[in-house]
């Protein structure tokens, strides 16, 4: 109801603002009665003596074209129908002016007053997608003001109307593209043409024939279906106008080829098709074209072709994400492939690398055996000799060769069979050293402080032989006539460095003694296998000897 205090341009205000939000509030055309509704009471508030009011919407897909009325009576009721005189308002609607028939009973030039018997005169406002009609019992009812009131909301139902269109539109492409992605092979072309002739219609586009025509390299594959659901794939072929079209990358509308042909491709057009076709439209995409063509000249408005263009864009969405499709599904393949091989090279090398540690081991075993030989050679000629400073130097190098046979034995037993474990191996070997020289029965005690350390075989001998020489002088010199004391052996590890270290607390070497000059053996083989391991020798003196050997290793 109306607000008495509510000024003229308020009142005009709050009705627009009612309208507008009714519409807004409308998904599809099934809500037109809520805003008919609404429409109406706005009219009656605005003071409009209205009888009946109705939205005739014309469907111009359907030819002929067909009008659907929605009516509402005094009553607030409203009823939607096929319009009685579909051709009269497609008549008014098609001419875009505001036809007011003023007197039906002296002036009724559309025969409407049989029709319509209680009714004095009648007005269709029409707007894009139909007329806005409204009736009154008063001859000429309707003033200047009420016409222009009723403009109003015939603008606002346009407004809603073509929202209507772009929801639809929103569908219909996604739809359109969901379709595209689920094509398997050029076979499903077909559905997507059924979808895309659906959404058309949907939308409201009037066209006889609808084609996609799909670019591949410098051919050109026509998909096309008419109007009445008849489908047709042509071959690739040379198609240089819709290339011409492709590339241009915009939308070519030619309204009326009957008037003017800018492409020369009335004939053709006409030839194929076995009628007159007097609109075209290409649309390009990435792949191609979206093409339609009308019996119809003018057939499709600019809202029909902002919409072209969004389905348009959904076909290139669907197409791409094909493409994305096919080439992850080929980049799957080649990478199936090449795990295949990949596992196949493996199966082959690690059965090659069985086959190399076995004969790995093998080499560590009989490594391990001819150097134990060596050593049994070495005893029998040192027991044959009478010198007992040359069967000390036989019994020096058979430990030596023992030492190196040990680290063989345990490559061997190892299941990495190109490293060893250096602490370890230095534990046992000093071990092996002490017994060997009887030290558990001597007053001296053995300290050991050894780190793990993962080292080649290269490094491991000769960190074997530096303990194997330094323990054994020590056990050998440091400690005469049954002196007690302790020798120490440690091996640690920091910053990709190691440090071997061999020392006692015994009578220690003479203030005179320097390692460059001796003639030691022993000592000389120290300093060359330091030098070997690319590290340096220190002495310490000081309560006993002391020496540390410092070595790179890697991490």
């Amino acid at each position: 109801m109306p607000n008495l205090t509510e000024t003229p341009a308020a009142l005009r205000r709050r009705v627009t603002r009612q309208v507008r939000d009714a519409m807004w509030a409308m998904q599809d055309q099934d809500g037109t009665g809520d805003l008919l509704t609404t429409i109406r009471q706005g009219l009656l508030d605005l003071g409009v003596p209205l009888l009946y009011c109705g939205v005739n919407v014309v469907d111009n897909v359907s030819d002929p074209p067909e009008v659907i009325s929605h009516s509402m009576n005094p009553q607030g009721e409203w009823h939607k129908l096929q319009s009685v005189g579909a051709a009269t308002v497609y008549g008014f609607w098609n001419s875009g002016e505001v036809v007011y028939r003023r007197d039906l009973a002296h002036c009724d030039p559309y025969a409407e007053h049989d029709l319509f018997p209680d009714v004095a005169c009648i007005i269709d406002v029409p707007f894009a997608q139909g007329t806005l009609a409204a009736s009154s019992r008063e001859v000429n009812a309707f003033s200047d003001m009420h016409v222009e009131w009723l403009q109003d909301m015939a603008d606002l139902l346009e407004d809603g109307f073509r929202r209507i269109a772009q929801l639809r539109a929103v569908a219909a492409r996604r739809q359109l593209r969901e379709q595209v992605w689920r094509m398997r092979g050029t076979a499903d072309i077909e559905q997507v043409m059924v979808t895309l002739r659906e959404s058309l219609n949907e939308l409201g586009i009037h066209h006889s024939n609808s084609a996609i025509n799909l670019v591949h390299d410098d051919q050109v594959q026509v998909h096309n279906m008419q109007r009445g659901g008849a489908w047709i794939s042509l071959e690739e072929s040379p198609q240089p106008l819709i290339m011409r079209l492709w590339r241009g990358g915009k939308p070519v509308y030619r309204p009326d080829v009957a008037v003017e042909d800018l492409f020369n491709e009335r004939t053709d057009i006409t030839t194929y098709y076995e009628k007159s076709i007097r609109s075209v439209i290409d649309v390009p995409f990435s792949h191609g074209t979206l093409a339609l063509n009308s019996d119809r000249p003018h057939a499709f408005d600019e809202d029909q072709i902002e919409w072209l263009v969004y389905l348009a864009e959904g076909l290139e969405e669907g197409f791409r994400r094909v493409d994305d499709l096919r080439v992850l599904e080929q980049h799957n393949l080649d990478l199936q492939r090449e795990v295949a091989e990949r596992t196949r090279a493996e199966v082959k090398l690690a059965s090659s690398l069985a086959e190399k540690d076995v004969l790995l081991k093998e080499v560590h075993h009989r490594v391990k055996n001819n150097l134990q030989v060596v050593s049994s050679l070495l005893s029998l000629r040192a027991d044959s000799l009478q010198d007992a400073t040359a069967r000390a130097s036989f019994s020096e190098s058979r430990a030596q060769i023992e030492s190196m046979a040990f680290i063989h034995e345990r490559l061997y037993e190892s299941p990495d069979l190109g490293h060893i474990d250096c602490g370890d191996y230095i534990v046992s070997l000093a071990e092996h050293v002490v017994s060997s020289y009887g030290a558990e029965n001597r007053p001296i005690a053995l300290h050991i402080d050894v780190a793990p350390l993962i080292v080649d075989v290269d490094t491991a001998i000769h960190c074997g032989l530096l303990v194997h020489e330094l323990l054994s002088n020590s056990l050998k010199y440091a400690f005469p006539d049954g002196r007690a004391g302790t020798v120490h052996l440690s091996l640690v590890t920091a910053a990709h460095q190691a440090t071997l270290s061999v020392g006692d607390d015994g009578i220690g070497l003479p203030e005179s003694f320097d390692i460059g000059s001796s003639a030691s053996l022993g000592l000389r083989l120290v300093t060359d296998l330091a030098r070997q391991l690319r590290g340096t020798l220190q002495i310490d003196r000081d309560q006993g000897t002391h020496f540390s050997i410092q070595f790179p290793v890697a991490n």
